[in-house]
């Protein structure tokens, strides 16, 4: 499936900051578990970090017919164990109603299209439960690993060679 402008459109956050307070409840509802002392407050605090559009943090957003689909973040560093590491996909998120539809693997490669302006090389991410969603788009499991007391994989992407801007 590929974007078009009629159908599905991917923007940032910083372009849409009305949907912050939806996508930070996502975060907590989603990921709460892997930093239970994290409030909701503070997973709001720290989306704020991620309104850029041409550097990193930066968190995208798929929209159809201007409806919020999904979210995925790009990152310096996402799990600080792997600070070795960098940068990360990050808080890949599909609406429920969206689930099932391929949406995770059109936001994912639509977001590492967008990555290619960032950062040439390989991307990293943590999982703890969708290592074959990731593997079936070309990640390969690099290591296990236990964080907060889940565990789960860290993933290397495919190399990516690097878009530069258009002048």
């Amino acid at each position: 499936m590929h974007i078009t402008p009629n159908q599905y459109k991917l923007v940032t956050l910083k372009q849409r900051q009305d949907l912050l307070p939806i996508i930070a409840n996502w975060w907590y509802q989603e990921f709460g578990y892997l930093n239970p002392e994290r409030t909701m407050v503070e997973a709001s605090e720290e989306l704020i970090t991620f309104l850029n559009t041409d550097r990193l943090p930066v968190c995208y957003l798929l929209l159809k017919n201007n409806n919020l689909v999904g979210t995925a973040s790009l990152t310096a560093i996402d799990i600080e164990s792997y600070d070795s590491v960098s940068p990360w996909l990050a808080s890949v998120i599909i609406s429920p109603q969206y689930r099932g539809q391929g949406m995770g693997t059109l936001l994912v490669q639509e977001v590492m299209k967008a990555a290619k302006k960032l950062h040439a090389g390989h991307w990293y991410l943590y999982t703890p439960d969708r290592e074959s969603f990731y593997e079936r788009m070309g990640w390969e499991k690099i290591d296990k690993t236990d964080y907060n007391g889940v565990t789960g994989v860290i993933m290397k992407s495919p190399y990516i060679n690097h878009d530069p801007p258009l002048t």
